[in-house]
């Protein structure tokens, strides 16, 4: 059985360490309950949140505040104390009108059981939309990114709570009473369409509308398959450097036994004299680490560009269906999407799972320190994307081009696995030794590569030792540099 090296011992449990901490600071940032606020703090809060909306909106009180509202600011201005604000600049007013809308979402979600707790939460995007107003519609959305977040949050925490509310939409007060949590997705789906106008003009929303177009427009299929199509298309394109990432694979693991051996008889030597000399070993037998590299990053930039194109098209996903999501049944549950551009529980467990497997079907690397490093991001990746996305409320199109994208690589990767033969090599390669030679088999399989006494015996004669890179000095040669003992035992240089 293989010794554990101290180094590697130490790693593994370095990056086990790494793996707890985050997943405490996860724990604590967005599980553990938050201190009680007291009745006193909560008011001030909300009062200093009214005073900066007024600020920002120089100082008219907005006609979305319910009539309490309107009640105490009005007690407040006849108060001996009151003093007349001075008018901002616009840069200023946008600063206040953020303050308060970020006070407006902390005091609703501590007093989202009252009557001023769903007014809050409601008149933060309010305030949202007077900012998109104020800044102007066109090229930027980050207001209406803002608003979005905070609104996948409500529908959730409102579900099945009534109450009354004032909408405003593009400057327009629009009073809604019933199901807070489906007000909540019908203001995001007004959030949506007004960004959706902003996207129009964007080449990712015109692409994405082509598929969907080309493929009928029909809401129960023409939305996830024009997703498919474009999944196929990007994973086509992308096989080539799938296939050079793991012929690189491949190829470390043919050279593998050789780098053992170097590694086991330069144990004494400098670490960058060991790294010399396993890129000589790289170079010798024709492995290029760019080669692998290169086309993973190749495939990520053609890849990734889709997010945003499904983000920008979001609001058109409210028409799309999938199976259960838009049917009868997603009505009745906050876990089950009405639409596309909804979150769905189903569908997020299942596209962790598709993480999972795609991992685990992944072929083992020959390279020990790239395995442990392999087995970490099959235990992270699916955690960091899980918080994020369920945090986010993300879109089940998001979610559900991510599957097909796992499904449509998991298939590319065990087809290309097995024509390179990975599958075969479960286990790191070990060094071949003068007693055991190898198998027939597995001596046609390292043919091309020169044989391990060949690559490393000018590394481990201790006769000719090898010339030192500049700056470093590996122990014979400081023991030539130094001659006899001196008088009190200090060594002499020659």
């Amino acid at each position: 059985m293989q010794q554990t090296n101290p180094n590697e011992r130490r790693k593994m449990l370095f990056q086990m360490l790494i793996i707890w901490a985050i997943s405490i600071f996860i724990a604590q940032k967005f599980f553990a309950p938050k201190p009680p606020v007291t009745p006193a703090e909560a008011l001030g809060a909300l009062q200093s949140a009214r005073l900066k909306e007024k600020e920002g909106r120089k100082n008219e009180v907005p006609a979305s505040w319910p009539a309490s509202w309107r009640e105490a600011d009005a007690a407040s201005q006849t108060a001996a104390t009151f003093t007349p604000r001075i008018e901002l600049a616009q840069n200023e007013r946008i600063k206040s009108l953020e303050s308060a809308s970020h006070a407006y979402e902390e005091f609703g979600k501590t007093n989202i059981g009252t009557p001023d707790g769903v007014a809050a939460a409601f008149q933060a995007i309010n305030v949202y939309d007077y900012l998109s107003q104020l800044e102007g519609k066109t090229g930027n959305t980050h207001w209406f990114d803002q608003a979005e977040l905070r609104l996948k949050d409500m529908q959730n925490r409102l579900h099945k709570k009534t109450g009354s509310v004032n909408f405003e939409l593009d400057g327009k007060i629009v009073p809604q009473e019933g199901d807070l949590g489906r007000l909540s997705s019908w203001r995001l789906d007004r959030i949506r369409e007004s960004r959706d106008t902003v996207n129009q003009t964007k080449i990712t929303w015109k692409v994405l509308d082509f598929f969907v177009r080309l493929t009928g427009a029909a809401p129960a299929y023409s939305y996830s398959l024009a997703l498919l199509i474009i999944v196929v298309v990007l994973k086509s394109a992308t096989f080539p450097l799938l296939k050079k990432q793991y012929r690189m694979q491949k190829d470390m693991a043919r050279v593998q036994p050789l780098v053992l051996e170097m590694q086991k008889q330069m144990k004494d030597r400098p670490q960058e004299e060991v790294s010399r000399r396993m890129m000589e070993i790289y170079k010798e037998n024709n492995v290029s680490l760019a080669s692998g590299c290169l086309p993973a990053l190749g495939m990520m930039i053609v890849l990734w560009p889709v997010f945003w194109m499904v983000k920008d098209y979001e609001y058109r996903f409210t028409l799309g269906q999938f199976f259960w999501i838009g049917s009868p049944a997603s009505l009745s549950s906050p876990l089950l999407g009405d639409n596309l551009a909804q979150f769905d529980a189903p569908l997020f467990f299942i596209y962790l799972l598709s993480n999972v497997l795609y991992g685990l079907i992944q072929p083992k690397p020959a390279d020990p320190q790239q395995l442990q490093q392999q087995r970490m991001m099959l235990v992270m990746m699916p955690l960091v994307f899980g918080v994020v996305m369920w945090q986010g409320q993300w879109s089940s199109a998001f979610m559900l081009y991510w599957l097909i994208l796992n499904l449509a690589s998991m298939y590319q990767s065990w087809v290309v696995a097995r024509h390179f033969g990975l599958y075969n090599q479960s286990t790191p390669a070990k060094a071949p030794t003068a007693s055991t030679p190898p198998a027939d088999g597995a001596k046609r399989a390292v043919e091309p590569v020169k044989r391990a006494t060949d690559a490393v015996a000018p590394a481990v004669d201790p006769a000719a030792p090898l010339k030192p890179m500049q700056g470093v000095e590996t122990p014979r040669a400081k023991k030539d540099r130094q001659g006899p003992p001196g008088p009190f035992g200090m060594p002499t240089r020659r």
